[in-house]
C-alpha cells in the first residue's frame, strides 16, 4: 500500500493509503466504455482521555474501534472526464471523513486514476482503484463526562450489534464455488473444497444458511465487522 499523505492536527491524525490494478472483466461487452471502480473504505479510532481535577496530568481512558466503512462507486470513461468529482462527492456525503480531507481525498483519487488509465493494457477494460483512510481521533474529557460516555456507548455498541441487515441485501449474496478448504465462522464447521458458500460483500465466506441466519439478527460481519445495509 502506497501512503500519499500524513496531516497532523491538534485533535486527530489523518492518514490515507491507496492501491489499484487493471484487469478484463469478460462480462462487460466490448462496446461498452472502460470502467473505473472507485473503492473508499474509512476506518476511525478513537482515543479517549481523561483530565483529572488539580492535575495536569491525563489518564488513558479507552481505545474505541468502530467498524470501518466502505462505498463503491463506479464511472465510465466519459463520466470520469466530466463529472467524476461531483458523483464521487455527492456518494461520499456520510463517509466519516473530515470535510477538507474529503476534498483532498475526492481529488488524488481522480488524478490517481487518470494516472493508471495511462498505462492500461489495451485489451483491460477495468481500473480498481482502493482508497483506505485511518482517522484517529484524540478526544480529552472531565471525569464525569468520561463516566457518562462510558456507560451510555457501551449500551449503544450493544443495542447496535442486534440491528438486522435488510432482506433484499442478504438475499443479493453471492453464491461461490469454494477453491480451498476454510472454516465457517458462524458455526465453526468446515468449508470443504469444491463445496458452495456465501461470499460477504467484504470477501469471507460462510455457509449460506449460517450467514443468512446471522445477518437477520445482527448486520455485521461476524469476522471483519463490515456493515451491510440496514432499514
Amino acid at each position: 500500500m502506497e501512503d500519499f499523505m500524513t496531516c497532523k492536527q491538534a485533535v486527530f491524525t489523518k492518514h490515507l493509503g491507496q492501491r489499484s490494478f487493471t484487469t478484463r472483466d469478460p462480462t462487460i461487452p466490448d462496446s461498452d466504455e472502460l470502467q473505473i471502480y472507485f473503492m473508499f473504505s474509512c476506518k476511525p479510532v478513537f482515543f479517549e482521555w481523561v483530565s483529572l481535577q488539580d492535575s495536569p496530568q491525563r489518564e488513558f481512558l479507552r481505545r474505541v474501534d468502530p467498524p470501518s466503512t466502505q462505498k463503491l462507486i463506479r464511472v465510465n470513461l466519459e463520466q470520469l472526464a466530466t463529472k467524476a468529482r461531483r458523483t464521487i462527492k455527492r456518494k461520499l456525503k456520510y463517509l466519516p471523513v473530515e470535510a477538507g480531507l474529503r476534498r483532498k481525498l475526492i481529488d488524488f483519487a481522480v488524478n490517481k486514476a487518470w494516472d493508471v488509465l495511462e498505462s492500461t493494457p489495451i485489451e483491460h477494460n477495468t481500473v480498481h482503484l482502493h482508497f483506505r483512510v485511518l482517522m484517529v481521533h484524540r478526544h480529552v474529557f472531565g471525569q464525569m463526562h468520561a463516566v457518562d460516555l462510558v456507560t451510555r456507548r457501551s449500551m449503544e455498541e450493544q443495542k447496535a450489534c442486534l440491528v438486522p441487515a435488510v432482506e433484499w441485501s442478504i438475499e443479493s449474496l453471492e453464491s461461490k464455488r469454494l477453491t480451498e478448504d476454510g472454516t465457517c465462522s458462524v458455526c465453526l464447521d468446515d468449508l470443504v473444497c469444491g463445496g458452495e458458500g456465501v461470499l460477504m460483500p467484504c470477501a469471507h465466506v460462510f455457509h449460506g444458511d449460517c450467514i443468512k441466519k446471522w445477518l437477520r439478527t445482527s448486520h455485521y460481519c461476524p469476522v471483519c465487522r463490515f456493515e451491510m445495509p440496514t432499514s
